[in-house]
């Protein structure tokens, strides 16, 4: 087996790749083959994967309330300030320079990960003596299934919408650990291998993760230590939901339903243990819904430059607000007897007018996957329109709105879907996929932004430096 480095970042452990088109600079080295001698070695390495999708190049700013949330047309406000750090974004502006640069960011740090993982992968079989039972196959199945979710969102951002450009080339699939630059693949063929990859590692995982199937049986055992706090990790259940979403984005909506009610149950169900749909009167991140979540310690410290006392400036250079009149709109509930709380819990008060997102006030957690997002998936994806409007009523009802009737067309179900999505997921980085895997051309808070050049808007180019160093 060749010698590989081992780098320790800020006490975490992460893999050196050979690779030059990752542009990884290590500060410290250890062998591999030191490293992976224990278990330990290997949980080390899957948690620097996680500090990486931690920091704000990634999913604790750009992927969620920050880069993709602007993309998505929340914060118009933007626009008062052609100093404002969003101004090029906003206009999907992605030559210029400060977008380039966030675009490089996102690509690298993305792919740094991935060579974690796939140097990783080298040492699982032939080191499996020295797991405890079980955490040999949680461990591998969820490094599997991270480097695909992982993929995934690359092609979210960097392929075509699927509605337009299903086979035309999007980003290279690295599942070797390798010096040689892969060739980029088509749209469909990254989908094949991230839902392929999932599935192995769903096998892999299902009788021994402890946040699955087996969820209260393992529950009364003594698992490894290792194994705990599985919510903060691309566990079984996250793999599952993973497949859903993944599955919906390649057009196939039996599979999409299939997986979201493995978790959701069928029709007249309660969600699988431990999840519980929340009614939102005092936790606005809903933390009985999650799937997924990545622990961020430093999460105020980056949320306070778009929300906190320091941007309160509706011309400031970083604040990201929307105005009380378009949330207002925003939230309109049908019936007299409808109370959605979502409007008063997700922001934050204001007397300016421009009110500033306020669900990451005083949480260290960033959600990546949720039931409410399943929920929605299964009300898109029922067959008949009776089950998909148990699956969306059920939602809605805890968040304080009436059921809508039996009577409603699918047209009209799809319309009020789409206003889930847009109400429930601010400040998380769903929505600008939402309107790319369906190809709108209206959006935006108040649905006011025309898309007129589908592939400029939803299709990041790839860093131009990636061209020097790939066969891109």
């Amino acid at each position: 087996m060749k010698k590989i480095n081992i780098l320790l970042i800020s006490s975490v452990a992460l893999l050196y790749s050979c690779s030059s088109w990752l542009d990884v600079n290590p500060k410290t080295t250890m062998k591999a083959d030191e490293m992976f001698q224990t278990q330990q070695g290997f949980n080390d390495v899957l948690i620097g994967v996680y500090s990486l999708m931690a920091t704000p190049n990634l999913y604790a700013d750009n992927l969620t309330f920050g880069f993709l949330d602007v993309l998505a047309q929340y914060y118009e406000g933007i626009k008062n300030s052609t100093s404002h750090k969003f101004i090029n974004t906003i206009d999907y502006k992605y030559e210029e320079a400060s977008e380039e640069a966030r675009l490089k960011q996102i690509w690298r740090v993305h792919y740094k990960a991935i060579a974690n993982i796939n140097a990783m992968m080298l040492y699982f079989d032939n080191n499996k003596a020295v797991f405890s039972t079980g955490v040999y196959e949680v461990l591998k199945g969820e490094a599997i299934a991270l480097r695909a979710y992982l993929h995934f969102n690359l092609l979210r951002l960097f392929g075509q919408s699927p509605l337009t450009g299903m086979d035309t080339k999007s980003i290279p699939y690295v599942d070797i650990y390798t010096n040689v630059a892969q060739k980029p693949l088509t749209v469909r063929e990254v989908l094949v291998k991230v839902i392929n990859d999932l599935k192995v590692a769903k096998d892999l995982m299902k009788n021994y993760d402890p946040y699955g199937v087996n969820y209260q049986i393992l529950l009364t055992q003594n698992v490894p230590n290792i194994l705990i706090d599985r919510q903060y990790r691309m566990n079984y259940y996250a793999v599952t939901a993973a497949l859903s979403t993944a599955s919906l984005y390649a057009g196939n909506k039996t599979d999409a339903l299939s997986y979201a009610k493995e978790i959701l149950g069928a029709v007249g169900s309660e969600p699988a243990l431990p999840f519980k749909l929340s009614n939102i009167t005092s936790t606005p991140l809903a933390t009985s819904e999650f799937i997924f979540a990545l622990s961020v310690p430093k999460l105020k410290e980056y949320t306070d430059v778009y929300f906190g006392a320091d941007a309160t400036l509706y011309t400031s250079s970083t604040l990201l607000a929307i105005n009380t009149s378009v949330i207002t709109n925003m939230y309109l509930t049908p019936g007299a007897s409808s109370i959605d709380m979502r409007p008063v819990i997700f922001f934050a008060e204001s007397s300016t007018g421009n009110r500033q997102v306020a669900k990451f006030n005083n949480q260290r957690v960033i959600p990546i996957m949720k039931i409410s997002e399943l929920y929605l998936i299964a009300a898109e994806t029922e067959g008949s329109i009776e089950n998909s409007l148990w699956y969306f009523n059920k939602f809605i009802a805890n968040r304080g709105i009436v059921a809508f009737p039996t009577t409603m067309t699918r047209e009209a179900l799809d319309i009020e879907i789409y206003k889930e999505y847009k109400k429930e997921f601010i400040g998380e980085g769903k929505l600008f996929w939402f309107y790319k895997r369906l190809n709108y051309n209206k959006i935006g808070a108040s649905d006011n932004y025309t898309v007129n050049d589908s592939k400029k808007v939803y299709t990041l180019p790839i860093p131009t430096s990636e061209y020097e160093f790939g066969n891109m």
